[in-house]
């Protein structure tokens, strides 16, 4: 299992900005992302999510057709903010 710990172990700072080969910006700089997790990796997406999103970024997971639900990143040591923004289809 993954660990916002191991994660950000992994990327240690010293590397350098963390990004994807291709990408023209760092993972930093991205302000919205979007997942669409199987239900047993929703935890491991807050996880990741947490470990390199910024502050202010926008997390967003499709859970079930009728659920989908927003986190932001509140503070730098990875607390999300309660998914209090959702979207319910019906």
């Amino acid at each position: 299992m993954v660990t916002p710990a191991s994660v950000s172990d992994h990327n240690a700072a010293a590397r350098g900005p963390r990004r994807y080969d291709g990408m023209e910006i760092a993972i930093a700089d991205i302000g919205v992302f979007f997942a669409y997790p199987w239900p047993e990796e929703r935890a491991l997406m807050q996880e990741l999510f947490e470990a390199v999103a910024r502050v202010g970024a926008l997390l967003v997971v499709y859970h079930t057709d009728t659920d989908i639900r927003v986190f932001r990143k509140v503070e730098e040591e990875g607390e999300l903010e309660a998914p209090h923004a959702h979207a319910n289809r019906q």
